[in-house]
Order: C-alpha cells, then structure tokens, then sequence
C-alpha cells in the first residue's frame, strides 16, 4: 500500500517519551529522534508533529545521510522510510 500521497499515521508523544532516554537525563534534554524520508512534505509533517511534542529532530533524504547522522548524533529512536534512496535494496 502506498501512502506518500496519504496522511501520516497518528504520532504519540507518550509512546515517544516510553522510549528512554540512552544518551543523557531525559530531564535535562529533549528526546532525539532521527526521519530519514524522502518525500518533503512528508519529513514536513513529521518534523512538525514531534517538534510538537518537544521532541529534537534530526532530519534527511537518503540512506547515506541517516548512516552518516546515526554515527555521529546520539539518536533515542528512528523512523526510516520503507523505500529510501540509496538503501540498495532489500538486503540493505
């Protein structure tokens, strides 16, 4: 089912916030949450929803931009697109 033209699924920010906090006191700091989506409008919506819930976002368009964040940024969570470019396929 394709839904990039579609509205993004409802996002918790209780469901975020269960997540833990790995990197730092979660008191002190925002949750850090990594959208690697290749579709603006919908990396858009996503960044406005968790900003929304006070989450820091971490935001790109491809697969080598989200490794290369992932290894330098401590990250709570990921949200990764199903069909991101450059992933190489299913094996990726």
């Amino acid at each position: 089912m394709n839904m990039a033209a579609g509205p993004i699924p409802a996002l918790s920010a209780a469901v975020l916030l269960r997540l833990g906090c790995p990197a730092g006191d979660p008191a002190t700091r925002p949750l850090r949450v990594l959208v690697a989506e290749a579709d603006p409008s919908r990396r858009l919506q996503l960044r406005t929803v968790l900003e929304a819930a006070g989450v820091a976002v971490l935001a790109c368009a491809r697969w080598e931009e989200a490794l290369g964040l992932l290894m330098r940024e401590p990250v709570d969570a990921a949200l990764l697109a199903l069909e991101l470019p450059g992933a190489g396929g299913a094996g990726a």
